[in-house]
């Protein structure tokens, strides 16, 4: 059992475990994308795949196989925002929801904490565009199949 000799000593010992579990949740966050974007691969090959017909017809009118390509793209990209979006929106309302349940605790008394997660633009941006260029990057790797 660790002895604490000041509050500073407390308090880097308590940032560090923070910081512990915040790299541990980022490594869950990893997971989770890396689990979505084989989502968004076997919806958009799916997609593909049942509508062979559709794509035969629109070559036989005329469409090349660069407008197929933008229009699969554009689906993946679409994908992409909706999933990002809901994403941040269930991130944020889980944070707003169960943040005050997790932070009311003698462990995290000491810090100075808000009553609402503090939502920074950037970070919902990146986010957005990670989820968007992902999805554009890997709805155009499978165009060949």
């Amino acid at each position: 059992m660790a002895v604490w000799r000041s509050a500073k000593q407390l308090l880097a010992s308590i940032l560090a475990i923070v910081g512990t579990v915040s790299a541990a949740m980022q490594a869950v966050a990893a997971v989770g994308v890396v689990a979505a974007a084989f989502g968004i691969v076997n919806t958009l090959l799916a997609a593909v795949h049942e509508r062979r017909r559709e794509i035969g017809i629109l070559q036989a009118v005329g469409s090349t196989r660069r407008t197929l390509f933008a229009a699969f793209l554009l689906e993946s990209g679409s994908y992409g925002a909706r999933g990002g979006a809901l994403g941040a929106l269930i991130g944020v309302a889980g944070a707003a929801v169960l943040g005050p349940y997790l932070t009311d605790n003698p462990l995290t008394a000491a810090l100075r904490q808000s009553p609402m997660p503090a939502v920074d633009g950037r970070s919902l941006l990146w986010t957005l565009g990670l989820s968007i260029g992902l999805a554009l990057w890997l709805g155009g790797n499978g165009h060949d199949r």
